[in-house]
């Protein structure tokens, strides 16, 4: 078996949060948006091109905001992972 491509992936976190799991244990959606609670209650990970694909839909980057206001505490973190089988 050869080794596999890492990908970049995107999930939601905390503004203050430095946590690298992906998990998202023990992390609450600050729920200011619906799409940010969405989001995150899917547990998936994105990649760039879903999110631009959504910002283009909502009409804002939503990779800049998350929330798509200022009180939204989330924020997109990136993750090195691998495709699983």
């Amino acid at each position: 078996m050869g080794e596999k491509e890492p990908l970049i992936r995107y999930g939601i976190v905390s503004k203050d949060d430095e946590n690298l799991n992906p998990d998202f244990i023990n992390y609450e959606c600050c729920k200011t948006h619906p799409l940010c609670e969405h989001i995150h209650s899917s547990k998936k990970m994105f990649s760039r091109s879903e999110i631009e694909l959504i910002s283009a839909k909502l009409g804002y980057s939503v990779f800049d905001n998350v929330g798509g206001n200022d009180k939204c505490q989330c924020k997109w973190k990136s993750f090195v992972v691998t495709k699983k089988d």
